[in-house]
């Protein structure tokens, strides 16, 4: 790849088509921007969009992405918008990007995302909306977007997610919330996911507010690596039940003072795990762990734990 600086980058934009109203529809006009351009092009032309693969501004002031703002990179594979003081999405203002596949809108200041906002993104597959402001989400926003694998939206406001606005992106393995506002995980308030695959699907919903997490959100046929670290759980044996077999659930710096009879005795026969550390487990509860896999041949091999409470007695720790 060629890369290319160009200051004060004029026309980077064809703006064409913007019906809806837009507060700075100039705004490319003047931004300082990196390029990656293809290795066969011989000579470089600003206003030969029509080349540049990876398009990264470093420097702008564009708070609206207006209706066909982003129009005709047909070869453009990332589209970088960092920390540009963006607040609004339009419904399509990507279009005739065929081939885009990573776009990143992290560090801006979106509070709302509009159905439509990524219309005419087929190719993309990974999606950054990490550090904004964002509190509501509509219903429809990420629907059928079929090559979505990876959406960020940590470091965001969100409380909530509708049921519905991950319907037909069936190849998402990864959804970011961390460090968001949530509080209950149920049917109404987490996205529905329906893998067309058979790896595992890794969700963090670590730093929220959680203390009630209803098992059927996550009863999809894959695997699932479910972060939950820093929350304010306290149970664990219907949601632990729900998963699949191989899957993950990460409950560290919790509330939980022990795990259910039941739990520990499944852990000796399943290939599900769950990690425990950092709790106030209580020390009678430790001993009720040890004397529980006293007599298995490899320990506790599927419960990685200790406890914030200084006991005196030796606990056996898989790392």
């Amino acid at each position: 790849m060629i890369q290319l600086t160009c200051k004060l980058l004029i026309f980077l934009f064809v703006i064409q088509g913007v019906y809806s109203f837009c507060e700075n529809k100039d705004a490319f006009n003047n931004v300082t921007v990196d390029v990656h351009i293809s290795r066969n092009i011989s000579s470089i032309k600003l206003v030969q969009q029509d080349h540049y693969s990876i398009i990264d501004v470093k420097q702008g002031n564009i708070t609206d992405l207006c209706d066909g703002m982003i129009n005709n990179f047909p070869v453009l594979d990332t589209l970088l918008l960092i920390n540009v003081n963006l607040s609004r999405i339009q419904p399509n203002a990507f279009q005739v990007v065929p081939r885009l596949r990573e776009l990143s809108l992290a560090v801006n200041h979106i509070e709302d995302l509009v159905d439509g906002s990524f219309n005419n993104l087929d190719a993309l597959e990974t999606l950054y909306l990490s550090a904004n402001k964002i509190k509501y989400i509509d219903g429809e926003t990420f629907q059928n977007m079929k090559s979505l694998k990876h959406l960020h939206l940590d470091r965001n406001l969100i409380n909530k997610l509708s049921p519905n606005c991950l319907r037909g992106s069936s190849l998402l393995s990864m959804l970011d919330l961390r460090h968001n506002l949530m509080e209950v995980v149920d049917g109404s308030t987490f996205p529905v996911i329906e893998p067309i695959f058979t790896d595992p699907v890794t969700i963090f919903l670590g730093n929220n507010y959680i203390k009630d997490v209803d098992p059927s959100v996550f009863t999809f046929k894959n695997p699932v690596n479910l972060h939950l670290e820093r929350n304010n759980l306290n149970t664990v044996s219907t949601l632990f039940y729900g998963m699949r077999e191989y899957s993950v659930l990460y409950l560290n710096k919790n509330q939980f003072n022990c795990l259910p009879d039941d739990v520990l005795e499944n852990l000796k026969k399943t290939t599900k795990t769950i990690y425990l550390l950092d709790n106030p487990i209580s020390c009678d509860c430790l001993k009720t762990i040890e004397k529980s896999f006293a007599d298995e041949l490899y320990g506790v091999e599927h419960l990685i734990y200790n406890s914030s409470f200084p006991c005196d007695m030796p606990v056996f720790l898989v790392p």
